[in-house]
């Protein structure tokens, strides 16, 4: 998770501060085997978007803490007003700035996609990095036919900017996450003819929001469904449950996951494990936060255990050809089934979950040689496999 503010706070260079901060991030990561997404994070709009304190809101309004997002420089709100009549971005100035941006004033849109062909650059030769999400959560303007159209202006822009980049230095050609609008409305279809896309929406259906029975349901096929108008896979940048239970967290990605397993996707990742106890987002229902606020939230969290998310699950790491379809067991079960279909014989490489020295049993169709290494906290095992091939796991 990334900032444009932190990435460029002099328009038109790149921070070497923060670049060193990130490939720190990356290559940490990397040591315990994990992939990177670099994120374009951001909340409405700017950290410098926020009710001066000194500042009374008119009756029905409340303060707009400021969050995080885009320079100082890429901030227009034109003087209107910060306060917000109800989310963080439904303050006026919030969608000034938006507007500002989806209308390419200043060429801050341009300047957003060129500095991702600076990042993609610097991350070309990278394998480590998965991709790069081009902008989290991105909100709305003024007018939603102008949000719309500057988004894909915007989604285009970036995505030439770095294929330039990293064709400019012979790199490997990471995949670009692109996302909808915060609210809902997504970007036209046939904005580019990329051929590594991967369409990236949040999914926190009966998690955040009304708590409808069969939200979840509704809302995982009816992004499936867009992805298919995208013709890309999906990658649901964020889900979780904000329950402090820990059996009613387990329960809701038991039910998550197997609903994104019957819908094969690149997975997904659950937000975030900074967000416990004491988080600064809990700051927006105390804002300017009181001395006597930060006393509580220090008495309240002082033992406060973060709930476990159970995200310790087989999955595939590398599925050659197209993946048809994937089971595993959730909560740390070693049972992973995958379905897919090679045009050449290949290796898929997966991740088996287990607490145990028992070697992993691979079965299946299509399938030949194994390889198990036991690593900390399970199994990673590669299978080769050639045409229609089925590969069974029982951890």
């Amino acid at each position: 998770m990334t900032n444009w503010s932190a990435w460029e706070p002099q328009r038109g260079t790149l921070d070497p501060d923060y670049l060193a901060r990130v490939r720190a991030a990356v290559a940490a990561a990397n040591r315990h085997g994990m992939y990177v997404v670099i994120d374009m994070h951001q909340d409405a709009w700017s950290k410098h978007i926020a009710t001066p304190p000194e500042e009374e809101c008119p009756p029905g309004t409340r303060p707009h803490i400021g969050w995080d997002g885009a320079p100082e420089w890429a901030t227009f709100t034109d003087g209107w007003p910060t306060c917000t009549p109800g989310s963080r971005e439904e303050s006026p100035a919030v969608l000034a700035a938006w507007h500002a941006f989806y209308m390419n004033r200043a060429g801050i849109r341009d300047a957003l996609a060129a500095t991702w062909g600076r990042i993609a650059a610097e991350f070309a030769h990278e394998p480590g990095v998965a991709g790069f999400d081009l902008l989290n959560e991105p909100g709305l303007g003024f007018d939603l036919d102008i949000t719309l159209v500057g988004l894909a202006h915007y989604y285009r822009s970036a995505i030439a900017e770095i294929r330039a980049a990293e064709a400019a230095v012979g790199g490997r050609g990471h995949i670009v996450f692109f996302e909808p609008t915060v609210v809902g409305p997504f970007v036209e279809t046939g904005f580019s003819d990329d051929a590594n896309l991967v369409f990236a929406p949040h999914n926190y259906g009966e998690s955040i929001g009304p708590q409808l029975p069969g939200l979840l349901d509704l809302l995982t096929g009816a992004l499936q469904l867009l992805a298919r108008a995208y013709g890309t896979t999906t990658w649901i940048g964020e889900y979780g449950s904000f329950a402090s239970d820990d059996a009613e967290r387990a329960a809701y990605m038991s039910r998550f996951n197997r609903l994104d397993d019957a819908n094969p996707g690149a997975g997904g990742t659950w937000w975030q494990w900074e967000q416990e106890c004491g988080d600064p987002h809990d700051v927006a229902g105390a804002y300017p936060p009181s001395d006597e606020w930060v006393a509580q939230q220090r008495e309240r969290c002082g033992d406060a255990r973060m709930a476990t998310p159970c995200t310790a699950r087989s999955y595939p790491r590398a599925a050659p050809g197209r993946l048809l379809s994937l089971r595993a067991a959730p909560c740390g079960g070693g049972t992973l089934t995958v379905r897919g279909r090679t045009p050449t014989p290949s290796t898929a490489e997966l991740w088996i979950a287990s607490d145990t020295d028992g070697r992993p049993v691979v079965t299946g169709t299509g399938v030949g040689d194994v390889l198990a290494e036991r690593r900390p906290g399970g199994w990673r095992v590669a299978v080769r496999v050639e045409g229609d091939y089925l590969i069974d796991v029982q951890g």
